[in-house]
């Protein structure tokens, strides 16, 4: 007796609609249920292959499971659906290097949203590589933290601000970089134990100083500042942290605390010189300089 799994036409049609339907899920990958089900719908009601292409893009399904390709019909760039799914590869390669804590960023949806803001594969790609290096531990802590205590990012923020859709263009890395440099300033300066406030940090950042090369400096700049505030003393009078920055680095305000910083020196080479005041071993083996 023939199996009548296999001769009812009726029940091989079902199974080859249930075929389809996981070959298409297979192909649109889980979010495109919905339309694979309306796929399905149409050709089981024998609706041409022509009709179903005229109104496919058009459903709510199709919609749901293409969420960019209506935006990128309307700017002229309109691609196939086999083109969307690979850019749709793309996007979560570049973002899949973040980890899985951050997989809601993978959705169909959200990556919809990036291709509707214009926010490309290769942008994205950008975008990820500001915030990973923060979010691996590659940065020194205390930079990380100076841009958690400035921006109030934790590392679940820093990956939302730089994949948000609706920040713009390379503007947004731009915008991130900035605040790395100052972070970066306020990170070598919490090491070298020197409060530098943040209009001060972005006026050295905008020098070209990042935390490397600017740890060095910021250590010098203490050390000094310490040594002078001593020296002012004795001529009741001071010198701020603030102005050993600004002759440091050559900041707004430097030239004035560069002459300040020389004319202590020369008081103190004076007394020095004549075995008066405070030696020089007492303020620091480094001594002052002239500059």
């Amino acid at each position: 007796m023939a199996d009548e799994t296999t001769t009812d036409p009726a029940r091989q049609q079902t199974d080859a609609f249930i075929a389809l339907k996981q070959a298409l899920i297979e192909y649109l990958g889980e979010d495109g249920n919905d339309l694979a089900d309306w796929m399905v719908t149409q050709w089981s009601n024998n609706v041409s292959e022509a009709q179903i292409a005229r109104e496919i893009r058009s459903t709510d399904a199709y919609k749901k499971r293409f969420p960019g390709m209506e935006h990128l019909s309307s700017i002229k760039q309109g691609i196939s659906e086999s083109e969307y799914i690979a850019a749709e590869r793309e996007y979560r390669s570049a973002i899949s290097t973040l980890g899985s804590t951050y997989q809601d960023f993978y959705s169909t949806d959200y990556i919809g949203r990036l291709m509707t803001n214009d926010v490309n594969p290769s942008e994205a790609t950008q975008r990820v590589a500001a915030a990973q290096a923060y979010i691996n531990g590659n940065a020194p802590r205390s930079v990380v933290e100076a841009l958690r205590n400035q921006y109030g990012m934790t590392d679940g923020d820093m990956v939302a601000y730089m994949l948000d859709p609706e920040n713009l263009g390379s503007k947004i890395v731009s915008e991130f970089e900035t605040r790395q440099a100052r972070a970066g300033i306020l990170g070598a300066g919490a090491e070298s134990g020197y409060a530098i406030d943040s209009q001060s940090a972005d006026a050295i950042a905008a020098r070209g100083y990042t935390y490397g090369t600017a740890a060095g400096k910021l250590a010098n700049a203490r050390e000094v500042s310490y040594t002078l505030s001593q020296l002012a003393a004795i001529e009741g009078g001071t010198f701020t942290d603030k102005e050993a920055l600004d002759s440091e680095f050559a900041l707004e305000g430097g030239v004035k605390a560069s002459e300040k910083k020389k004319g202590l020196a020369s008081k103190e080479r004076a007394r020095f010189s004549g075995s008066s005041g405070l030696g020089r071993d007492s303020l620091g083996s480094k001594g002052l300089g002239s500059g």
